[in-house]
């Protein structure tokens, strides 16, 4: 929203969590974050842009959806992409396949995407599956060129 705007995908278990994210998290730090908050309209502003699952800004929007959605998983071209509690996720969402799968398939090309999986470390998780089989990844370092992460 404010060093890098850009459409972003957030998505929880379902669209109820996503209304409770946005809720509990994203309208707390709009509040009370000045560079945010002046990129944001009220919510109470008419015509603001700001709703419960959809915040826009210059540059960008934020939209939270559902993994229980699959219309909320392919509404969208999306730069960043934020999977949250990944592990209750349902296997299918309404016919139409895996929610992980529906969700990265918004933009396979960017170049520039940046995608953050998340779930809770106490959870028996289908992570480690998805990290050994995805490639290494090259991320800058500060002083010395490029750092390979592997896992």
């Amino acid at each position: 929203m404010h060093h890098v705007p850009a459409p972003t995908l957030a998505v929880q278990p379902t669209v109820e969590l996503a209304k409770r994210f946005s809720r509990q998290r994203i309208d707390p730090l709009l509040e009370e974050t000045p560079a945010l908050r002046e990129r944001v309209a009220p919510a109470r502003a008419r015509d603001s842009g700001n709703t419960m699952l959809s915040k826009e800004f210059p540059g960008g929007i934020l939209v939270l959806t559902g993994a229980n959605s699959a219309v909320g998983l392919r509404s969208m071209t999306a730069r960043f992409l934020f999977l949250d509690e990944v592990d209750a996720y349902p296997g299918d969402v309404e016919g139409e396949g895996d929610p992980i799968a529906l969700a990265e398939a918004r933009d396979p090309g960017a170049l520039e995407r940046r995608l953050l999986r998340n779930h809770s470390p106490d959870s028996i998780s289908h992570l480690p599956n998805i990290y050994e089989s995805a490639p290494p990844i090259e991320a800058p370092k500060h002083t010395k060129g490029l750092q390979a992460f592997g896992w």
